[in-house]
């Protein structure tokens, strides 16, 4: 009955038939960088202009409950890297929203410090997420590079299929590794994992 509530408010889990179009191929470097994102406040925000060594972005939804459920993971990941050269961005995409509603979503998850929208989906193209929640590990620097793309952790095996704790966690280790690569190494494919959520509407 607790995995069925978890999923009842997620799309059911059939790979949208464009999927393959949002995800690139080779995404290890970023070829354009998004424009338009903005803060809650509706300011126009360059999450790559910043003197951090790693960009986390985490594609969160109002209506996703197993997004929602990771929210305490994510402030806890914050925490853990607050004294290091880790960015922290919890990424809106549904072009719909108020950012009101946003704000209050946010707030109540305490997901603001960071948090972005993207109505045009430029940040969903480039990291090639389908579903919410999903993880995007960049190493910035001149030529910024995606080294891991997927989910949090294992908690959610597949739909309607949970363990009571995490025997992976992708994410916490995803920035270890990036934050101990050595400056300017080159990353020849990023590390893939699937993740389990809501899909994103393309």
């Amino acid at each position: 009955l607790v995995a069925l509530a978890v999923f009842a408010g997620c799309e059911h889990p059939t790979e949208p038939a464009d999927a393959t179009a949002t995800r690139r191929q080779s995404s290890n470097e970023v070829d354009a960088l998004p424009k338009n994102l903005v803060d809650l406040d509706g300011n126009q925000v360059d999450p790559f202009a910043n003197d951090a060594e790693v960009l986390v972005l985490v594609f969160v939804a109002v209506d996703c409950p197993i997004s929602n459920r990771y929210a305490p993971v994510l402030t806890e990941l914050r925490e853990r890297y607050a004294d290091q050269a880790v960015r922290f961005h919890a990424v809106y995409s549904d072009p719909t929203a108020k950012l009101e509603s946003l704000r209050n979503h946010a707030a109540q998850f305490a997901l603001q410090q960071g948090a972005l929208w993207d109505p045009q989906h430029e940040v969903v193209a480039f990291a090639g997420a389908t579903v919410t929640p999903e993880a995007a590990v960049i190493r910035l620097g001149a030529a910024p590079q995606l080294s891991y793309r997927g989910r949090i952790d294992d908690r959610f095996a597949e739909f309607g299929k949970t363990r009571p704790q995490a025997e992976n966690h992708d994410l916490r280790d995803a920035i270890a590794e990036a934050l101990d690569a050595p400056p300017g190494e080159k990353v020849l494919s990023p590390r893939i994992t699937k993740a389990v959520g809501c899909y994103i509407p393309q």
